[in-house]
């Protein structure tokens, strides 16, 4: 996973999900679409499927937080205080994962569009979540980072 390329589309139960790299200063995405900052996430994988769980529970009304960003968050991170969850993404470095749900692909399009016309440029996904020390039945990094969204799926 680490330095994947291209521009990344996935049509789940919910919506479409559309994942790209980005590089640049962070800009303020509305509505669908996320900037999650590398140490966020541990794997391709675990963008979309945090990306579906978010979809989800904003369509079946069990979100935590108002925007779609921040629910992302939380699923990434299986933390349910939207503060904190506000914090770790606004600690970004310069290299971003977009996530956009989307009804039509070309909706997700044009979210990512707009975030380039902002400044930011293409790049690969740079995973960079660490494992934390804490007793794991694993220590494969996307499994465990999946893990700590599971639970927070769990409690809902």
């Amino acid at each position: 996973m680490r330095g994947s390329e291209g521009i990344f589309l996935f049509k789940s139960s919910c919506s479409y999900i559309l994942v790209a790299g980005l590089a640049g200063d962070a800009v303020i995405l509305r509505g669908s679409a996320a900037l999650i900052p590398s140490g966020m996430y541990a794997s391709l994988r675990h963008l979309v499927m945090a990306a579906h769980r978010a979809c989800r529970s904003i369509k079946r009304g069990t979100n935590i937080a108002d925007a779609f960003a921040y629910e992302l968050g939380i699923c990434l991170s299986g933390e349910r205080e939207i503060e904190k969850v506000r914090r770790r993404m606004s600690a970004g470095s310069g290299s971003f994962a977009f996530v956009a749900i989307c009804d039509e692909p070309m909706e997700c399009l044009e979210h990512l569009l707009r975030a380039l016309s902002s400044g930011m440029g293409l790049s690969g996904l740079k995973a960079g979540w660490r494992v934390e020390e804490r007793p794991h039945c694993s220590d494969e990094a996307d499994i465990l980072a999946m893990e700590e969204g599971a639970m927070l799926e769990l409690d809902r």
